[in-house]
């Protein structure tokens, strides 16, 4: 399958793949199954974010499943932490993603892991580059590139 450049989907997991030992799911996130409907009585909570939140590690050592596990001892309520995360997306991805796959699933709260060491830079670092593509489109930059 093939996925729009711009897209956030465009590092996104294969569904079913594995990672390690963990299974993605088939949404193609690093998390256990889910559905759609939130369960009676249970606070939902999106984990969005990049690769730190993806977890570049086993999926029992992720941030994102310890805190999950931590918040299920102190509550008197079920707490469902879904991870959301995909390597390599930004702010504008973060966005894309709540708006298309995370507000159907009535989260009661939000979660972003936001990544200072490029999450900044990246968005200002695109916006020069459409500039420079459509600079390096011309014949005549062409040419003295040539």
């Amino acid at each position: 399958m093939f996925y729009d450049p711009s897209s956030y989907n465009r590092w996104r997991g294969k569904p079913l793949s594995t990672d390690y030992d963990f299974q993605l799911n088939s949404r193609g996130f690093k998390d256990v199954e889910f559905n759609k409907q939130k369960a009676e009585g249970t606070y939902r909570i999106l984990g969005i974010g990049d690769s730190f939140a993806y977890g570049g590690i086993p999926y029992k050592h992720n941030f994102l499943t310890l805190l999950e596990s931590k918040l299920n001892q102190d509550s008197q309520q079920p707490i469902e932490l879904i991870n959301m995360g995909i390597i390599a997306i930004g702010p504008k991805d973060y966005l894309s993603l709540l708006v298309n796959e995370g507000l159907e699933l009535n989260p009661d709260m939000v979660l972003l892991s936001f990544y200072v060491g490029n999450d900044f830079s990246d968005n200002y670092k695109s916006q020069q580059d459409r500039r420079l593509l459509k600079v390096q489109d011309s014949y005549v930059f062409s040419f003295f590139i040539f």
